[in-house]
């Protein structure tokens, strides 16, 4: 009877240990998953801002050597930057992508369009933990589908972190020729990014009001989210 019972005991003991062993085996096979979701999202953001920049680079070189030279500067910052941005971490300094929309915007200046964006941000949000490519995402949105023309009307980029929350909300009037599914098509693949990352606890949403478009972004507990031991977090 004892020895039918030690049996019996390590027989459940075996079993708990293979199901334990096959949750974590569950865990990591879906979190590869995510993780190469995630960097298939990330390749589908920005082809067209490649594009559009390198056939203005092509129209410009036979007119305005400087001008072409600066946006080759410009776009090899930014591109080199999406490319790192897989061996960065899952997140960086928020501050790091802030420079790049930065970046961003010298390039389209140069390319005479009027793209007076302001960002508004106080520094303690230079230093949080973010994922990278969103934020720039976002300010290419906006200058991809926004009005620039009426300068009574300029385009924002606000910051505010309270209570361990970072929201972020552009606002910008909508141009007229706008292509509705492909604004909806990226802003969708930062949706899905941040929906990977933090799960249901942040929010993306946008309105259009008076050919204004806003968005409004919420990420609680950022702070949680820690950088990685190979992430640069200066």
């Amino acid at each position: 009877m004892f020895k039918r019972t030690q049996v019996e005991k390590r027989e459940k003991e075996q079993l708990k240990e293979l199901h334990l062993q096959n949750i974590i085996k569950q865990q990591k096979t879906e979190q590869e998953l995510v993780k190469s979701h995630n960097s298939l999202l990330k390749a589908q953001i920005n082809p067209h801002f490649l594009f559009n920049t390198l056939d203005f680079i092509y129209h410009t070189m036979t007119n305005n050597v400087q001008i072409a030279s600066d946006a080759v500067i410009h776009l090899s910052r930014i591109m080199r930057f999406a490319i790192d941005s897989d061996h960065m971490g899952e997140v960086i300094c928020l501050g790091t992508e802030i420079k790049h929309v930065e970046t961003l915007f010298s390039l389209y200046q140069l390319r005479n369009i009027k793209t007076e964006i302001r960002l508004n941000y106080p520094p303690e949000i230079l230093s949080l933990p973010f994922i990278p490519l969103v934020l720039l995402t976002l300010a290419e949105n906006m200058i991809k589908h926004g009005e620039f023309s009426n300068p009574q009307q300029q385009a924002v980029i606000d910051f505010l972190y309270e209570n361990d929350t970072l929201t972020i909300t552009t606002r910008n009037v909508q141009s007229k020729n706008i292509n509705i599914h492909s604004s909806k098509l990226g802003l969708n693949n930062v949706r899905k990014r941040l929906k990977y990352k933090y799960g249901k606890q942040v929010s993306l949403n946008y309105s259009i009001l008076n050919e204004v478009f806003t968005l409004i972004l919420n990420v609680p507990g950022i702070r949680g989210h820690h950088f990685s031991d190979d992430t640069d977090s200066r």
